[in-house]
């Protein structure tokens, strides 16, 4: 089996490093990922319907699964200890319709998840089903419940990395978003490095996408403080805030909760945009061109809004390098960082 499972991938790679130059070019930096060997994938999302916890199909058919949780798991690219914490948590799971779950594991072995549905569902799982939760937190789980689970923790569950390839724990939600696990960020991190070498001159720069901090926190270690982080989503900056205080300790960043279309400059010069955006891409962003930034390093993981994003920025900028980590195996997405200077 695992043997199949890796020609596919391979030709899925295949496929998506040949879309990946033909949006950008021959030249690159290929880092090769191997999914079947690290079982790196320490976050994983299912939903949880008529007492099936699954996978939604990629075509959103009428049967929305790919296969049954109960019967079969795809641990040829989960974390181990991913594994296990699913298998136990589906144990006297009580009936809850219409859940959308994420489940993590940290390199702490630390067990997490997320049900995200409508109010009235939780309000009738913390109802019906408190004892079933109490039990999942005295077997060592971190439960969020809903959107805005203010009183949620924050916990390391993914590392981030700084120049020298030093482990940095970051504080977030299970509901963040974060690359698949460690092992992947570590590669995506230095990925983005080594496209920044040689490079200097650089004293202001400002992060678009900050999240709660996974590359605004690495790329410090390189760049030194950043002048703005800029991050839409409310628990992510709370988040962001906390990483900020414990690991560069600057009284200079600004953290400002917006979205990068509206955000403004603020007349202040920028030498550099780290700018790391959601799959549709910032191509609304770079048409306004605000920043006037002399780089830009871009990380896309959609090939889609990388071709959006791309095409803005071809007007006023030169492609120096990229390049491409496939982190996300046997799904039509990969991760592409690109590095861009502004035309003379």
């Amino acid at each position: 089996m695992v043997d199949d499972v890796s020609f596919q991938i391979q030709s899925i790679w295949n496929q998506k490093r040949a879309i990946v130059r033909e949006i950008l070019g021959e030249d690159s930096l290929l880092r090769e990922m191997e999914p079947i060997l690290t079982h790196d994938r320490s976050r994983l999302d299912l939903m949880y319907h008529q007492n099936k916890i699954g996978m939604r199909g990629p075509k959103k058919s009428a049967d929305p699964w790919d296969f049954d949780f109960s019967e079969e798991l795809p641990e040829w690219s989960l974390n181990r200890d991913l594994i296990e914490a699913i298998r136990e948590f589906r144990e006297n799971l009580p009936p809850i319709e219409g859940a959308q779950l994420r489940f993590r594991v940290s390199p702490q072995k630390i067990k997490g998840v997320w049900f995200d549905t409508s109010k009235e569902l939780l309000a009738k799982l913390v109802q019906e089903h408190s004892e079933y939760l109490e039990n999942l937190q005295k077997n060592s789980w971190i439960v969020e419940l809903g959107q805005k689970d203010e009183k949620a923790p924050l916990h390391s569950w993914v590392p981030t990395y700084s120049k020298d390839n030093e482990e940095i724990n970051l504080e977030f939600l299970i509901s963040s978003f974060s690359q698949p696990g460690p092992e992947a960020n570590r590669a995506l991190i230095a990925m983005g490095m080594e496209l920044m070498d040689g490079v200097s001159g650089i004293s202001r720069w400002t992060e678009l996408g900050s999240g709660y901090g996974n590359l605004s926190i690495a790329f410090s270690t390189l760049l030194g403080a950043p002048q703005a982080l800029v991050e839409t989503e409310a628990k992510s900056v709370r988040a962001l805030q906390v990483n900020l205080n414990n690991h560069i300790k600057s009284d200079t960043v600004k953290v400002v909760n917006a979205s990068a279309e509206s955000f403004e400059n603020q007349g202040e010069d920028c030498d550099f945009l780290l700018a790391d955006p959601p799959r549709s891409g910032f191509s609304e962003f770079f048409k306004k061109d605000t920043l006037k930034a002399q780089r830009i390093l871009l990380f896309s993981c959609d090939l889609k809004g990388l071709i959006k994003d791309a095409e803005v920025l071809k007007l006023n900028y030169n492609l120096v390098k990229w390049s491409v980590a496939d982190i996300f195996p046997a799904t039509p997405y990969v991760e592409v960082a690109s590095l861009w200077e502004r035309k003379k």
